[in-house]
């Protein structure tokens, strides 16, 4: 609930403090006492269009918070935790600044917010009524989810949410496929062509680069196999390596007999080298042989690589991405020939989550037409109280077209009244006059009394133009509703008034500074009885105005 709003300088207000408390809160006063301002000031701190015209003219700018007190579960402390602003005690403070330039600053616990930020906590905090005001209860639009809130059909909407997201998505993936289908029975030909042609080149990943180290090879072969043969004279050949390394051996043998392990030494290190000279022969002799008797033919590795790189710009691929090119437009040509049975499958996938979506639906369209029956039953118990015996209420549920249908369901839901008898049932919001429509809104709100995050419920005025029993009505229905909701209700009515929990009174004052708005809390019964019996026998208090208000009092409890 709202705990406390501070005002500086909005208007004719230069400085206002106000501690709010539970229950049904009434602000009276005379008619342009200032008590607009007071709410236009509450609508700024929750994000309401800002203008300069609402700075007083001695200041630069004007500032207006408002202090909630809040559950920990509150959505407002859920938007805040988000957006990282401290709230862990569940209190929240609103705060704007205006300036002259019309420019405005927001602010959530001191943390400096944006607008639409502030609006989106604002909208879970209060709900502003008024007599003219096209509030969400008197919009067609809303109607579906107030029904829906009654009815508690989160888990079912949830439900339904999926339902309709997975026949969506299926209804996607089968035009997804004819439209793929549509283009593959058009390449046909082109494609049975490509495969056929792929499939008789039959491409290898690291084929290229394999036939790229075959061609250098050949291409080098007889510079090559030059260079092994004159390594082998030299190794092999007359005065060549081996036989100079046999001789070195044998002359140390036979003349360096008995001359001890060093010498031994010389000969394992000649004895080694002969081994690996041998070992070079050796290998030399192999690749000499494998290029001799090498079948590749240059020619056949040239037309080879030509051919894959041809394959790959037609394609637009790497060589190596040929392969899996190839396996692609199988996968295509495949699809073509098996498309009706694919396309087959996805129509009947379409049709189950049709199917489950409209189950679902219906579901939720029961639920909804057993609690608008249960809501129309309740209106016709509030509206006779009201004045308003020969008014109906009821809620018209009716199917929508397919087209209209989404994931809220199938279902168009709508307010209906009827005024007078026998007349016919027309839209809440068309038919009824201001002060009709005033109390119609309170009706609902008295039943739908749990419904909406809201904590404080805000009517402006919406006892204008009735008097005597039906405002007593109101009042009645007011402090019905504060039982539940921190009720603030701006009023000229005094039955209204007798009925509050709180009482506020706002009036303007000559200064010499001009003219200021100030409030005073009534805090005792013979400070409202003054109050009720100046509303109603106006300036002029009599003794039958002030006996009056007491009985007003007292019949309030």
């Amino acid at each position: 609930m709202i705990t406390d709003i501070n005002i500086s300088n909005v208007v004719l207000i230069e400085r206002l403090g106000i501690e709010f408390k539970g229950g049904l809160c009434a602000l009276t006063g005379e008619t342009g006492a200032g008590k607009s301002i007071l709410l236009d000031s509450v609508g700024l701190s929750l994000g309401n269009r800002a203008s300069s015209s609402l700075v007083g003219k001695k200041s630069e700018q004007s500032s207006v918070s408002l202090g909630f007190s809040l559950p920990r579960d509150h959505p407002a402390l859920i938007i805040a935790k988000e957006h990282g602003i401290d709230s862990d005690d569940g209190a929240i403070i609103l705060k704007r600044i205006i300036g002259k330039d019309g420019k405005s600053k927001a602010f959530a616990n001191d943390v400096p917010v944006s607008v639409n930020l502030l609006k989106m906590m604002g909208e879970t905090l209060v709900e502003f009524h008024g007599q003219f005001d096209n509030h969400k209860l008197l919009n067609p639009s809303t109607h579906r989810k107030i029904i829906d809130d009654y009815a508690k059909l989160d888990k079912e909407l949830k439900n339904l949410s999926i339902c309709w997201n997975n026949w969506k998505n299926a209804e996607k993936d089968l035009e997804e496929a004819k439209r793929k289908a549509e283009k593959a029975k058009e390449d046909e030909e082109y494609l049975t062509h490509v495969v056929k042609e792929l499939k008789e080149l039959s491409p290898e990943k690291g084929e290229e680069e394999r036939l790229s180290e075959i061609k250098t090879k050949l291409q080098n072969k007889e510079r090559i196999l030059e260079a092994l043969n004159n390594a082998y004279k030299c190794l092999c050949g007359d005065g060549g390596a081996d036989s100079m390394l046999q001789k070195s051996f044998r002359l140390i043998d036979r003349g360096t007999q008995n001359a001890g392990d060093t010498v031994n030494q010389v000969l394992e290190a000649i004895d080694r080298a002969m081994n690996e000279t041998n070992e070079a022969v050796s290998m030399i002799d192999n690749i000499c042989a494998d290029l001799m008797n090498d079948d590749e033919n240059l020619e056949f590795i040239d037309d080879r690589l030509h051919e894959l790189k041809a394959a790959a710009r037609k394609h637009q691929c790497l060589v190596d991405d040929l392969p899996e090119k190839l396996e692609e437009l199988s996968e295509q040509l495949k699809y073509i020939h098996s498309q009706d049975d694919i396309l087959s499958d996805l129509a009947e996938k379409c049709k189950i989550c049709k199917e489950n979506y409209i189950k679902q639906a219906e579901k939720v369209s029961k639920v909804r037409k057993d609690a608008a029956l249960k809501i129309d039953k309740e209106m016709s118990a509030e509206l006779p109280p009201l004045k308003l015996e020969n008014a109906k209420f009821k809620t018209e549920i009716i199917r929508k077209e397919q087209s209209e249908w989404n994931e809220n369901g199938i279902d168009k839901v709508e307010f209906l009244i009827s005024t007078n008898p026998n007349s016919a049932f027309g839209s809440l919001n068309k038919i009824a006059s201001g002060g009709e429509m005033a109390r119609f809104m309170l009706a609902l709100k008295v039943v739908m009394a749990e419904i909406g995050s809201a904590c404080t419920l805000i009517f402006d005025e919406v006892d204008t133009g009735i008097g005597g029993a039906v405002a007593d009505a109101v009042g009645e229905r007011l402090a019905k509703l504060a039982k539940n909701k921190q009720i603030l209700v701006v009023t000229h009515s005094p039955q209204v008034a007798s009925r509050a929990d709180n009482h506020w009174h706002v009036s303007k004052n000559n200064s010499n500074d001009g003219v200021v708005t100030s409030i005073s809390s009534l805090d005792n019964h013979k400070e409202r009885k003054e109050e009720i019996a100046r509303m109603l026998s106006g300036a002029n208090i009599t003794k039958e105005a002030r006996a009056a208000a007491e009985k007003l009092l007292q019949a309030a409890g």
